[in-house]
């Protein structure tokens, strides 16, 4: 196989910016004998499964409320709350304003669960320590 460019036969004219690869007809008919689907026509909205964000979320509220459950809490899940929360300046900075959603959505997960968590040991240990009698050492 040679590695040069081939030119078209005699009888046929690929044109001025075409290879044997990019000359196609777009009335051609489909690889399996029907005609191209034609593509809708563009909206200017986005697809409704990606919502776009009327603005970038602030990592201020997240970062102090995953600093907050991991230090009251539970701090396993909570860290993970900082890492996310984290995340949001930074993709946010980047241009990333999909990742920033996504992160922040993690964020406030994780800040959920942490509470969640955190308040249920609080009560269990409060009801352990409330329910044992106090020794008496004599």
């Amino acid at each position: 196989m040679s590695d040069r460019y081939e030119a078209p036969p005699p009888d046929e004219d690929w044109g001025p910016e075409q290879t044997p690869w990019t000359a196609s007809d777009r009335n051609q008919t489909h690889h399996r004998g029907g005609p191209q689907p034609s593509s809708p026509p563009w909206s200017g909205q986005p697809p409704h499964w990606q919502p776009a964000p009327e603005q970038a979320p602030s990592s201020g509220a997240y970062l102090v409320g995953a600093i907050l459950v991991t230090v009251l809490c539970f701090p396993p899940t909570g860290i993970a709350a900082i890492y996310f929360a984290a995340q949001i300046s930074s993709r946010t900075g980047a241009g990333d304003v999909y990742g920033a959603v996504s992160a922040s959505k993690k964020a406030r997960l994780w800040i959920i669960v942490s509470l969640v968590i955190g308040v249920l040991v609080w009560i269990v240990l409060i009801a352990s320590a409330s329910s044992t009698p106090p020794s008496t050492s004599g």
